[in-house]
């Protein structure tokens, strides 16, 4: 019995059949003629899959001597039929008779398609009627996205996973191959593409976007449930003699390690003595729930990952003996297809802002759950920006950040929002202007400029190459009670001391949340202005990273140099501002509003 008969007997669909055969050319798959035409030609052939080129084209049509599947030629195919119409040939043989259906309209024939044992019906009308389709798209159509394109994804039960393995090594077994070698590791993954290959046309004519495969911005993903799946991967597991954890006892674990090891007393208003008992009868408490999680088969599961690793490191003569056939019978009920929540990269909004408040975070600043400031620069840039492009949420990008108190002048600090899942990306230079003045125009704090839309890759050098960044300060300083008159000769210790390396440890202000390293930071310039008797400003240029703060009163001694052993005697900072980020992004906008 040849390879193809071999699975189709065992109840396979036709298509992975081909799968199993090692076919990955998935134009075969888009016309019942092409897939009968591949089975004949395969079941024919009695060269091994190792010496045989499976993919080479079949003579249906002159078009289809290309021997790649052509998604245009598909368009053209689906607008003359005007809808999805999958139709199965009858074929000679009885056991080629149970996968013949007609599909026009999602409406299915007179007698049921029997469910496929590998692909669970995906492959199969059950996964690329029209209903199924429709209910699909629906909820993509229903968010609105202004994405020209889009790409699809799904994601299969863990039991294909068990039953592709099963499947290859009786496959294996009945070509008498080697039994350390494992055929069918990509089964998954071509089953996946298959179907995107036979769904594609309809997609796009329901969401009246073009497919372009992993290259779009756009993914409508989709989740393949099948009811029996956490009883199917148990059984096999047992089988294959796994006694690890299952995914629910794995995420209690973690639990419970966090709860054991809180120290948050005082947020939950606890003595210690009390925080124990608590934490004891949570854990109780967690471990009841475990007992109680063992006995529901739908909590009881393992990952794909897990039963990936345990059923690939065992041989084929294993899998065949623990798993016959006879187990991966499946009930009438196939799979169903739910669309999930459509996913879109994310675009970045990059410009640069001043901050003129001392008393504004870059970021929002929450500690135990209450906010430090009432507002941030984050906040303030986002707020217009957010709904303009409808996305859900943001991630914050700069090059560096200052503290609360110290304000961002000059040119501005280059920054970008990541917005995550938009679902509209393309902003005219004028509607970007608008968005400017109305953040400007709401609050005398900060002001941005040059807002713009970039691409992922060009924002890398936010986050890159620090060490060559270079930024400028100015310090207003003061001498402390009980020190010299501040004059020119009192500050003539501060000329010509840089350009110079500085060493600075950790300051103890943020040693809570950074570790103990001593950081060599190079002090390029330094020029000293006199004020009043007790005052005086420096003006720094300086490596990106440096503390300023710390280099102008010392941090009890653990930066070196500093100005107070400079001018031995103490002195403190009272205001500091950056005056310069020297980092010409993003380019320069134009005043006028002309693509």
């Amino acid at each position: 019995m040849s390879s193809i008969d071999f699975l189709l007997e065992n109840g396979c669909c036709r298509r992975c059949g081909l799968i199993y055969c090692g076919v990955r050319n998935f134009k075969y798959f888009s016309s019942a003629v092409a897939v009968d035409a591949k089975v004949e030609e395969v079941r024919n052939r009695p060269q091994s899959l190792d010496a045989f080129d499976f993919n080479a084209p079949v003579a249906v049509g002159a078009s289809d001597q290309s021997g790649e599947f052509d998604l245009n030629k598909e368009r053209e195919i689906s607008s003359v039929s005007n809808g999805l119409s999958l139709t199965y040939s009858q074929v000679s043989s009885n056991k080629d008779q149970k996968d013949s259906v007609e599909l026009s309209n999602g409406s299915l024939g007179q007698s049921p398609q029997p469910v496929c044992v590998s692909c669970l019906g995906l492959l199969q009308v059950h996964g690329t009627s029209r209903a199924t389709i429709t209910q699909m798209c629906e909820r993509t159509k229903t968010e609105n996205y202004d994405s020209p394109t889009f790409s699809l994804s799904i994601s299969l039960p863990v039991s294909v996973s068990v039953r592709v393995h099963v499947i290859a090594a009786h496959l294996c077994k009945h070509r008498s191959l080697d039994s350390d070698k494992v055929l069918g590791t990509s089964v998954v993954a071509a089953i996946k593409d298959a179907w995107k290959a036979m769904v594609a046309v309809a997609v796009e004519t329901a969401l009246n976007k073009r497919y372009e495969g992993e290259t779009a911005d756009l993914c409508v993903p989709v989740t393949a449930h099948y009811t029996p799946d956490v009883q199917e991967c148990s059984a096999a597991m047992a089988a294959a003699g796994y006694l690890g954890p299952t995914v629910k006892k794995q995420r209690n674990r973690r639990r419970r390690f966090c709860r054991r090891h809180k120290r948050d007393d005082d947020d939950n208003g606890l003595t210690s003595d009390a925080f124990s008992a608590d934490s004891d009868t949570r854990n109780n408490s967690s471990h009841e729930q475990e007992k109680t999680n063992d006995c529901d088969p739908s909590i009881a599961g393992y990952s794909r990952q897990t039963v990936t690793a345990v059923l690939s490191g065992m041989t084929v003569e294993a899998i065949a003996r623990l798993c016959p056939l006879q187990t991966l019978a499946v009930s009438s009920t196939p799979v169903s297809l739910a669309p999930d929540e459509p996913l879109r990269e994310p675009i970045y909004v990059a410009g640069r802002y001043c901050k003129y408040s001392r008393e504004l975070c870059q970021t929002p600043w929450i500690i135990n759950g209450k906010a430090k400031c009432s507002e941030s620069v984050e906040e303030l840039i986002s707020g217009p920006i957010l709904p303009a492009c409808r996305a859900q949420e943001l991630k914050f990008l700069s090059s560096g950040r200052e503290d609360v108190d110290v304000r961002c002048i000059g040119r501005g600090r280059p920054f970008a929002l990541a917005l995550q899942n938009p679902h509209r990306a393309s902003l005219s230079r004028a509607e970007l202007r608008r968005l400017q003045e109305t953040i400007n125009a709401s609050t005398p704090h900060i002001s941005v400029s040059h807002l713009q839309i970039l691409d992922k890759e060009s924002t890398s050098v936010l986050r890159f190459n620090q060490e060559d960044k270079v930024k400028c300060y100015t310090a207003l300083c003061v001498v402390r009670d009980g020190g010299p008159r501040v004059c020119a000769n009192f500050l003539k210790p501060l000329e010509g001391f840089a350009p110079v390396t500085i060493m600075q440890q950790t300051p103890v202000r943020v040693l809570h949340r950074r570790p103990l390293l001593t950081r060599p930071r190079v002090l390029h310039t330094m020029t000293a202005q006199h004020v009043n008797d007790r005052f005086f400003k420096v003006h720094l240029r300086s490596e990106a990273g440096t503390y300023i703060k710390e280099l102008v009163h010392g941090d009890f001694g653990r930066t070196t140099p500093s100005l107070s052993s400079l001018l031995g005697c103490s002195v403190d900072i009272v205001a500091l501002d950056v005056t310069d980020v020297e980092l010409d992004w993003p380019p320069p906008v134009p005043d006028s509003d002309e693509e």
